[in-house]
């Protein structure tokens, strides 16, 4: 897929998808954040099972950006 992002600063919105970066690795995800404060890093492929992130494990994510527009090329057969 060919991704395009914004990296521009700004709070992150629940249900929307960034990159982050987890412990060294990018990563292509949603966000969904509880009023508790942990966070669901969620795929839309439900291959990956959703990975949970209590407030105290935040300072191990960083959001990149926001994907405002994918692509992805048709496969032939």
């Amino acid at each position: 897929d060919v991704l395009m992002i914004d990296t521009a600063p700004g709070g992150v919105m629940s249900g929307r998808i960034y990159v982050l970066q987890v412990d060294g690795e990018l990563r292509v995800k949603r966000i969904e954040r509880r009023i508790s404060g942990q966070i669901l890093v969620v795929s839309d492929n439900n291959r990956y099972p959703v990975e949970e992130l209590p407030p105290e494990a935040l300072e191990r994510l960083h959001v990149v950006g926001e994907v405002v527009w994918f692509g992805r090329l048709a496969r032939r057969a």
